[in-house]
């Protein structure tokens, strides 16, 4: 089956040079003409793609950064809340009692962190 044809008219500068670069390839003005638009087709779709990548890129960045400050204020809103929860459990314990409950609470809090900072890298290790 022969490929369709189509016609189109160019400026003479432009008729010039592709019989110069049919004549240097040893091919068709036809032929060089296909090659060109393909070559051209071929590059704005490579353009498009990239430029669809890195939409994704910027949404991801941004993702990342509101998660991150999501974590920081869950974080800030747990020590609050271990704070004011230790207060609330100190008020009537003895003095070793409370420095224990203040051990704990710290603790908890650390080993919260780590867990979610563990957590992000694996989502973000995943991801590569």
């Amino acid at each position: 089956m022969k490929a369709p044809v189509i016609g189109v008219r160019v400026a003479p500068e432009i008729l010039e040079e592709l019989q110069r670069l049919a004549r240097a390839n040893n091919k068709s003005q036809s032929e060089i003409a296909r090659l060109l638009i393909e070559d051209s087709l071929a590059r704005r779709a490579e353009e498009i793609t990239d430029t669809q990548f890195q939409l994704v890129e910027n949404r991801m960045a941004y993702m990342e950064k509101r998660f991150s400050g999501w974590m920081i204020k869950l974080a800030r809103a747990i020590a609050e809340s271990l704070y004011y929860s230790e207060q609330m459990a100190t008020i009537d314990l003895a003095s070793q009692d409370k420095e224990l409950v203040n051990e704990q609470a710290q603790k908890f809090v650390r080993d919260f962190m780590k867990m979610k900072h563990q957590d992000v890298g694996r989502t973000t290790d995943d991801s590569d």
